[in-house]
């Protein structure tokens, strides 16, 4: 090892307020390689050419750059690179942005119903379809999820009651709801005119 000032990889994690497991893993991705690596005990040793390049990994993470393109342009450092690369991933977090702002304005309208208690509104009507049903158009199947559920027998107008008494079941057993609820209607006027004969059931998922 050359007599100059060398700081071992904790050292170096305390100066960056970084963890030693992201120093280590910056080294497995090839991005930060230590100055010198002692052969017996394989203590790293990082010097100032390494600050140099990882004030330009950390300035490049705040930007939301992944590791792989970060390592690209360790590889080929130019002004006109980073300019190019720095136009890409602003035109990724503008696309993020209006993703983000689709899913906040998603949140707010779920909360405005959950706290006005509102269930009248509905975000998509789906038709559940049986193994047997042949149907050329586009399908989703819904994710394995625990849910809370509760079946009942009458017309829609009556499903608030029921919102209200899962509700209150998920709040006595200190549930946390993980998404949207889901309303099948298992009788309906397919079958009968008398709504007293309708059955519904309403899922809300959960985590446990």
């Amino acid at each position: 090892m050359e007599d100059k000032k060398l700081f071992l990889i904790g050292e170096v994690a305390k100066m960056f307020h970084i963890s030693m497991g992201t120093l280590r893993h910056y080294e497995q991705a090839g991005l930060l390689t230590p100055e010198y690596t002692d052969p017996d005990t394989r203590y790293r040793y990082y010097g100032t050419r390494q600050f140099e390049l990882l004030n330009t990994i950390r300035y490049l993470r705040v930007l939301d750059f992944p590791l792989a393109q970060i390592k690209t342009f360790l590889d080929n450092r130019d002004t006109d690179v980073i300019e190019e690369k720095l136009v890409h991933q602003k035109e990724v977090i503008a696309r993020k942005q209006k993703e983000l702002e689709l899913i906040s304005r998603k949140i707010d309208h779920r909360l405005e119903q959950l706290l006005k208690r509102s269930f009248q509104d509905y975000d998509r009507i789906f038709l559940l379809l049986d193994q047997e049903d042949r149907y050329d158009g586009e399908t989703e199947t819904f994710p394995r999820q625990t849910c809370v559920t509760i079946r009942f027998c009458g017309s829609h107008r009556e499903a608030p009651t029921y919102y209200q008494k899962l509700l209150a079941y998920i709040e006595e057993k200190n549930l946390s709801i993980t998404g949207f609820s889901r309303e099948t209607t298992l009788i309906d006027y397919g079958l009968t005119n008398n709504t007293d004969k309708f059955v519904t059931e309403i899922q809300i998922p959960v985590n446990i």
